[in-house]
């Protein structure tokens, strides 16, 4: 018994051919790049078209039908007992003092004053200041014109040594300021302000009336600060010996200590609201365009679950007070048991109390910043419901509209629960109402696609397939007459397999592995390059990282692929007999004595004279070689006109190769259907992406930089220039604007003469529905006979108005109060003393309007006609074309030019921008669609460089037959032809196979055309054409002798 060597002879065999193995090595490798890159880009664009989907979700409100503002506590408990319902957020308020930060409500709008809203006001005393200071001077302030009280108090100037409390916008130390003592306002407190001495030292109260102007008839009255009792009675200071400060821990002065105490509370007081998912709120949908973010991010339910100590601030006050994202805020809850104002100790019962309630102290990081579209409590933060006590804020019985909202599970579950629970609510008295979204229709177009690119991995699989059979067919073909010669030596058949496995799999393995993680982090890289870097509103963040484990999984697997088709591949040429190997593939089948093995073929080799005993007599006298039947002598094949001969020497080649040539039309056909069908699903995307872009509305609105400036007129005051310069971009689709103007004479009605005085507001709008639907809440408008909304949005002429009335709706109180009907006529007057008639043709609810009263709804350009230059626009809310989604850029550019020169002459204007869906899904979407057109490049080269090595090989297989057509006489330009010919041809049959294909799937010959598709084709067969010619160069450039040696 002979004993084998312990070395791998076929691992040997292997390293022995080079580029042979270089070629196995690519070959597996490139296959196994391209199908772990088309994985990971699928579930890559998967999860995040999954992700982009949640911007739309189902948001409802409740709302009490008989009062839209009442109790709507029953429709919440039924909406909690519905199985859609995700989760129901109650808001609640709670209030804040900051360490060492002032809050924002400088102007002092909603403090104490002595002009409107003085009694709801009185307590709200954050625009008090308390300082030690010296007085300067004390001059009276005389009524020029009033001869019966000629004094109109006094006007003290002091210099402040040492500020006990007050905004630092208000006062500062070494500051000189004055202050008014109102005489009608304390008409029996003079004599006490005449004991005032200059030189001396006080402790002094003051406060900002934001709506106290002094009368420019009084003299000495040059300031909007107004002296204020110590007490709010009648002690108006208090002296100060030495430049000392006073002692208020006596018990006669502990109500001016707890005032003073109570204003630096007020001056760092913020409005705090809990929220269960502050991204879910409806106030804070760009469709409600009231909230909007700045920078940041809104907070999310993740932060709720999570009870994360993270905020939301109001940008008048991250501006004024340098907030950035990333700062902490101290803050101290205080449990306030009365409601309050804007966080501010409110109620008296409060004031009186405050330091006896429990404090919760915490942290939060500031996570978001937010503006709104008009002014709102400046004190205004939102944070995580979770991250506060329960016991504390304010917590009522009842459930009121503006502080409940709910979220859907899923907004595909919105008409089931309208089904389940409408008519339960409508019994209820109350209304459910959802936040409109689009998406239905991104789900239209996405889910499509989502299921496109499922289909896309059989393709790549059935390719990775083809291609490892074709490794495992290249690989046997070269080492089976190593395995055969193994097996007639005494090798068992279990160590002859083993053996034979062992080189494949561990080229396998490096060249998957190299393959796997290449593709990996190469496909990730791009992902990370792709995809947007935008979070929703939610807050959800896209991510181009994947479990590592995935990567490990598609590895394994193509790595246990390579295993099962080898293993059958070994385990097929282990059927076959030894002599049948040895003698190559036409050798004839002839049953033996030995084609049944025993016990002692495993362990013994055969004496010599049993190998020639066994081998057929016709086997040893019939060339072993496809060109037995050419004649040397006649050698037609070397002649050129024999053509015909040619092309059966070539067809009779294709038939013996069957399994060959199969291998090759089959990978070509694979690769050229996986080019046009990802070529396909590439134009699909493109198309869904742009039909998205063409279905997005952006609107853009010009308001005041700082939303919480106030004016008479409303949102904002800006020109007939603004208005032009926006239209004339280029951009604009349809606007939405409302100019204003003011009338301030009645000078008849119905043809009468009679004249009132009076303040009357015109407002010119050019949609009726919203105005009156939307900004006015649906308010009931009735028309004349023959008038409708159309009414605004008609283009009326100087020559209409001129010979006809100007129709407008008028307010119904205004109506009410002059006896109007519907068809009366009006002359209004202006400050020019200029005319115009005004017909009655309809008449509207009243309802709260911002600017005041309610104003006289007419045309826009029936006012733009009257007003000519001096007109005033209040609002201007631009739709622009969906066609120029891509190129907002150039409009924000234009539109921040054009507001720069205005600002430089009025009020600041921004513009800002609806574009939320545009910013959040629809670029986001296309950046990972855009995943495919990168990787595609890939795929095509994968598909070049493996037709070029496959054809190369496959013509390196054929050394031997190339050899014996040259030395029978035929040319080596002539063999070079004949293999280019036949790689091409069989390459050809494979790539026309893959375009019938993608045709079928695209039901679309067309496509075929396509530019892109018919570039990635032409590449393939050029490199199958570069291959083999590359291959019967290496092959007919040797010594056609050596060929035919066999080298062991």
């Amino acid at each position: 018994m002979i004993k084998m060597s312990k070395p791998n002879v076929f691992l040997k065999s292997t390293i022995r051919q080079p580029i042979f193995l270089i070629f196995l090595f690519l070959l597996i490798g490139l296959i196994s790049f391209a199908f772990v890159s088309k994985v990971t880009e699928y579930l890559v664009v998967q999860r995040e078209t999954k992700r982009l989907g949640g911007y739309y979700r189902s948001i409802g409100s409740l709302r009490n039908i008989s009062d839209p503002y009442g109790d709507i506590t029953e429709g919440a408990e039924i909406i909690e007992e519905s199985p859609y319902l995700a989760y129901a957020d109650y808001r609640r308020e709670i209030s804040a003092v900051m360490n060492d930060i002032y809050n924002s409500d400088i102007d002092a709008l909603g403090s104490e004053t002595y002009g409107p809203h003085r009694e709801l006001f009185k307590t709200l005393t954050n625009n008090n200041f308390w300082f030690y200071g010296t007085l300067d001077s004390k001059k009276e302030m005389i009524k020029s014109l009033d001869y019966n009280q000629p004094s109109a108090g006094y006007s003290l100037t002091f210099s402040v040594d040492q500020v006990a409390a007050g905004y630092p916008e208000h006062i500062e130390e070494g500051q000189e300021i004055t202050l008014l003592f109102l005489l009608d306002e304390y008409p029996t407190s003079s004599p006490l302000i005449e004991e005032f001495e200059p030189g001396q030292s006080y402790l002094i109260r003051g406060f900002l009336d934001a709506y106290f102007t002094p009368n420019p008839t009084w003299t000495n009255a040059d300031s909007s600060l107004i002296l204020k009792p110590l007490d709010g009675e009648d002690t108006w200071f208090l002296p100060v010996l030495d430049q000392s400060e006073i002692d208020l821990n006596k018990p006669v002065l502990e109500e001016i200590k707890n005032e003073i105490e109570i204003d630096q509370q007020q001056q760092h007081s913020l409005l705090v609201q809990a929220t269960v998912d502050m991204s879910a709120m409806p106030n804070a949908q760009e469709v409600s365009q009231f909230l909007h973010l700045v920078s940041g991010r809104w907070l999310n339910h993740e932060d709720e679950l999570n009870a994360s100590k993270v905020m939301v601030v109001k940008n008048s006050f991250a501006q004024l007070r340098d907030i950035q994202i990333g700062d902490t805020i101290s803050l101290i809850f205080r449990d306030l048991q009365s409601n309050f104002l804007k966080g501010y100790i409110y109620s008296e019962y409060d004031r009186q109390n405050w330091r006896d309630y429990p404090t919760y102290p915490d942290t939060f990081e500031v996570v978001g910043i937010f503006e709104s579209r008009v002014g709102i409590e400046p004190n205004l933060v939102f944070i995580p419901q979770s991250t506060i006590p329960v016991e504390i804020g304010i917590i009522e019985d009842e459930v009121y509209p503006m502080n409940y909202s709910f979220v859907l599970k899923s907004s595909k579950d919105q008409d089931a629960f309208i089904n389940e629970t409408q008519a339960r609510l409508a019994e209820a008295g109350i209304e459910v109402s959802f936040v409109e979204n689009k998406g239905k229709n991104f789900w239209a177009g996405v889910d499509p696609l989502r299921q496109a690119a499922i289909a896309n991995l059989p393709v790549y699989g059935l390719v990775l397939l083809l291609s490892f059979l074709l490794v495992v067919f290249l690989y046997l073909l070269q080492r089976r007459r190593d395995y055969a010669i193994l097996r007639a030596l005494g090798v068992t058949q279990r160590s002859a397999n083993r053996q034979l496995l062992i080189p494949l799999l561990l080229i396998g393995f490096l060249s998957i592995l190299v393959g796997s993680v290449s593709a990996w982090k190469f496909a990730l890289n791009k992902a990370a390059e792709s995809l947007s870097t935008l979070p929703l509103p939610s807050g959800v963040a896209p991510s181009a990282t994947l479990p590592p484990g995935i990567l490990m999984g598609l590895g394994s697997g193509i790595f246990i692929l390579l295993l099962v088709l080898t293993g059958t591949g070994i385990g097929l040429i282990a059927r076959r007999s030894v002599f049948e190997l040895l003698q190559g593939k036409n050798a004839p089948k002839v049953k033996t004595q030995a084609a049944h093995q025993n016990e002692q073929d495993e362990t013994m080799l055969p004496p010599p004279t049993a190998i020639k005993i066994q081998t057929p007599l016709f086997a040893q006298k019939t060339p072993s070689s496809d060109f037995a039947w050419i004649k040397p002598a006649e050698n037609m094949v070397s002649r050129p006109k024999n053509n015909s001969t040619v092309i059966r020497l070539m067809l009779r080649w294709t038939g013996r190769s069957g399994l060959k040539s199969v291998l090759t039309i089959a990978v070509a056909a694979s690769f050229i259907l996986a080019i046009g069908w990802l070529r396909w699903m590439i134009d699909r995307n493109q198309a869904e992406v742009n039909r998205l872009y063409n279905t997005t509305v952006v609107q853009a609105e010009i308001l005041y930089k700082n939303p919480d400036v106030s004016t008479s007129l409303g949102y904002g005051v800006f020109g007939i220039d603004v208005v032009e310069g926006v239209q004339r971009s280029g951009f604009v689709e349809s606007a939405y604007i409302e100019a204003i103007a003011q009338r301030t004479r009645i000078s008849g009605i119905n043809g009468e003469n009679e004249s009132y005085q009076a303040d009357i507001a015109l407002r010119g709008i050019n949609q009726a529905d919203t105005f009156f639907k939307i900004k006015l809440q649906g308010a009931a408008v009735e028309y004349a006979d023959g008038w409708d909304g159309n009414l605004f949005t008609k283009t009326w002429t100087a020559e209409e108005l001129q010979a006809s009335k100007i129709p407008a709706v008028f307010p119904k109180d205004f109506t009410e109060q002059f006896n109007l009907m519907l068809g009366d006529t009006v002359v209004l007057t202006d400050e020019y003393n200029v005319s115009y008639s005004y017909l009655v043709v309809g008449k509207y609810s009243e309802v709260y309007v911002r600017s005041g009263d309610n104003p006289i709804i007419l045309p826009l350009s029936a006012l733009e006609v009257m007003e000519g230059e001096r007109l005033l626009y209040q609002v201007a809310r631009f739709s622009l074309f969906p066609s120029k989604n891509r190129n907002l850029e150039t409009f924000r550019t234009r539109m921040d030019l054009l507001l720069a020169n205005h600002n430089q002459r009025g009020l600041p204007l921004k513009m800002v921008y609806w574009d939320e869906e545009l910013r959040s899904v629809v670029q986001p979407l296309e950046k990972s669609l855009s995943l495919l057109q990168v990787l595609y490049p890939v795929t095509v080269i994968v598909a070049v460089l493996i037709g070029l090595g496959l054809n190369l090989l496959l013509v390196m297989q054929s050394a031997r037959d190339a050899a014996i057509l040259r030395v029978l006489g035929v040319s080596a330009g002539r063999v070079r032809g004949m293999y280019t010919i036949q790689q091409l041809l069989l390459s050809l049959f494979g790539v026309f196979m893959g375009l019938a294909g993608v045709a079928i799937l695209r039901s679309q010959p067309a496509a075929l055309l396509e530019k892109q598709l018919i570039f990635g084709v032409l590449l393939f067969l050029g490199g199958a054409l570069f291959g083999a010619l590359l291959g019967v160069y290496l092959t007919t450039n040797k010594n056609p002798l050596a060929l035919l040696q066999v080298k062991e």
